[in-house]
């Protein structure tokens, strides 16, 4: 058994591909949101309708660019058998059973989530 599958060491199961998604979902929120404030007219005096649409849309995007590497670290965080599967093994894996559209199981979910978030 390694150190990684209990004890201290397991509350850094998939820590790589976590600090992954923050960096790419967030830089793309972020990076985003003012060019589509543009895009759809949210200047200073618009509604709080279109600020809130502009908000959504970037944590939308934001939220899909970050799900595969969501995907990999929830894979790495269940990982219960004591080999501590890799992210390369996690990546293969799905590429090869499920296709590019594998990286995206559940995406819904955290593109609403990041809709909400990122809007309010």
């Amino acid at each position: 058994m390694d150190t990684l599958s209990c004890g201290p060491g397991a509350f850094y199961k998939g820590i790589g591909p976590a600090w992954l998604r923050e960096g790419a979902e967030k830089s793309m929120r972020l990076g985003l949101y003012d060019p589509i404030k543009l895009i759809v007219g949210a200047v200073a005096d618009a509604s709080p309708l279109r600020k809130f649409a502009a908000g959504a849309i970037a944590g939308a995007i934001g939220a899909l660019v970050g799900n595969p590497f969501d995907l990999i670290k929830v894979r790495m965080m269940a990982n219960k058998n004591g080999k501590g599967e890799g992210a390369g093994e996690i990546i293969t894996d799905i590429y090869k059973n499920q296709g590019i559209f594998g990286f995206y199981t559940g995406f819904q979910t955290s593109v609403i989530k990041a809709m909400i978030k990122n809007a309010t």
